[in-house]
């Protein structure tokens, strides 16, 4: 056995292991096939939607035509929006909308979290703690008109924290600019993470991975902070590390329907991704070592924390393996090749397989992320085989992302993003 074979024989060791350890997650993408029970809360809470809206006056119209078309009672939620400057056209769509929508203006937004606490401090101050629910919807969603009343079954619950299913506005365009390789490959993002992974991990009682679109907080939550303080770059990671420190319940609810707007072109794609990238470091950074006292040392092990303390390791023992034997070949080829060796095509061959085994993976991925949820994946045949095969080549980029984001002084700034126009 040469060099090259016990790099491969090792290889295989490594890989083995990790796919040992990646068990739970099969688990969790087998339990996605699964339809949740739908419930039935037989109170009526009073409820806020709170709706961040800087410079969202293009397509807050649609979102504000869904809040009318609720089938919940009316007289049971109120809206507030907040947006950054007097002048912003938002202010007079929505008084024409809704009429009896708060709208606020706070200058001060260097975050979404800005937003929110302002929002928040807003309620308290001119409405006491009246509400039994705050959901957070940002100004781009639209609701599906049983969204309100879904949220509502789901606190029968008593969870703190609610995410409901993310649908995708872009596949209700009929219009191809709406529907690009971007845009579906960052839908599914909702796919693999709820329904592959928030799905069996909210009927175990296990803590979730949240999106803040369409996040429902309870009165408990907000009453705790009496204002909205998760004031990272991504304020949802930071609320729900901070409802595993504190007990809160958290849920993910199928039934409660969002529709999401998604980017189209590469450019917003990949800011998107930097942000969620470096959020999701910055708030390790941060939370890391409470999140472990809170695991190891408090009597027992609080299993419920395990997914989002080790969720990635498995990936990364496996692509970090894959890649490193990649570049070991094509080292090892470029070498060969400079002393006129034989051995240099054999390496070539070994780091061509292991680039086929790393594409493999990920079309593997692709395709079963597009059959979990092909009851409301809207994508043609077509869209479909895009995803799958030629998805792993945006996937690469992650590589670059992730080590772009490592650096302390990689900045990721809330910018404005370029919205879409669906079909009318």
């Amino acid at each position: 056995m040469n060099f090259l074979q016990i790099i491969f024989v090792v290889y295989l060791s490594i890989m083995g292991l990790a796919l040992i350890t990646f068990i739970p997650k099969i688990i969790c993408w087998i339990y996605g096939f699964k339809k949740t029970p739908k419930l039935h809360n037989p109170n009526k809470s009073k409820i806020a939607l709170l709706i961040p809206a800087r410079n969202e006056s293009m397509c807050i119209g649609k979102l504000l035509e869904s809040i009318n078309n609720q089938t919940y009672d009316k007289e049971l939620f109120d809206i507030f929006i907040v947006v950054a400057d007097d002048n912003d056209e938002t202010i007079n769509i929505a008084h024409n909308m809704l009429t009896d929508a708060d709208v606020i203006v706070e200058r001060n937004q260097k975050c979404k979290a800005d937003a929110l606490d302002a929002l928040v401090k807003h309620i308290l101050a001119t409405k006491g703690a009246v509400y039994d629910a705050y959901i957070i919807i940002d100004a781009d969603c639209v609701l599906h008109p049983s969204f309100i009343e879904e949220m509502n079954n789901a606190l029968v619950t008593e969870a703190d924290v609610i995410i409901g299913k993310k649908l995708i506005k872009n596949w209700e365009s009929n219009n191809k600019k709406n529907r690009t390789i971007i845009a579906n490959l960052s839908a599914l993002t909702y796919t693999s993470v709820d329904t592959m992974g928030n799905k069996f991990k909210s009927a175990k009682g296990y803590n979730l991975a949240i999106c803040g679109q369409g996040l429902l907080l309870s009165k408990r939550f907000i009453d705790k902070y009496k204002s909205f303080p998760f004031k990272s770059l991504c304020e949802d990671i930071e609320v729900g590390i901070h409802a595993m420190l504190n007990g809160y319940k958290e849920l993910y609810y199928e039934h409660a329907l969002i529709y999401s707007e998604e980017p189209v072109v590469h450019k917003e794609y990949n800011k998107r991704r930097y942000r969620w990238l470096k959020g999701y470091f910055d708030n390790n950074k941060k939370y890391r070592k409470q999140l472990l006292n809170k695991t190891f040392r408090e009597g027992k092990i609080a299993k419920e924390n395990l997914f989002y303390l080790y969720d990635l390791f498995p990936i990364y023992i496996m692509i970090g393996a894959s890649a490193a034997a990649l570049l070991v070949y094509l080292g090892c080829a470029v070498v060969f090749a400079i002393m006129r060796s034989s051995m240099g095509i054999e390496a070539l061959r070994f780091a061509m397989l292991m680039f086929g085994i790393i594409y493999a993976m990920i079309v593997l991925f692709n395709f079963i992320t597009v059959m979990e949820d092909r009851k409301t994946n809207k994508m043609t045949l077509w869209e479909k085989l895009k995803v799958i095969f030629v998805g792993p080549f945006y996937t690469f980029e992650y590589v670059f992302i992730f080590f772009q984001v490592l650096r302390n002084n990689y900045k990721v700034s809330w910018d404005q993003v370029e919205r879409i126009q669906i079909d009318e």
